[in-house]
């Protein structure tokens, strides 16, 4: 509790949005560029990074919830 009520601004900004918003943005070049440069592409590989979504939920929670 004391973390968040010590943290400024600008650091509780970049733990709720601006590192879930990184890796999404990392993650969605990945899929990308793996369906664009196989030409046998499998659409069933975007369901593999589906699993690191709630542990970008989390982060995105947590700082939200730390916030408030």
């Amino acid at each position: 509790m004391k973390l968040f009520l010590r943290a400024k601004h600008w650091q509780i900004f970049l733990v709720t949005f601006g590192i879930p918003f990184l890796v999404e943005a990392i993650f969605l070049t990945a899929i990308f560029s793996s369906l664009i440069n196989d030409r046998n592409a499998d659409p069933t590989i975007v369901f593999g990074f589906f699993r690191f979504f709630p542990v970008i939920m989390l982060l995105f929670m947590a700082g939200s919830f730390g916030w408030f």
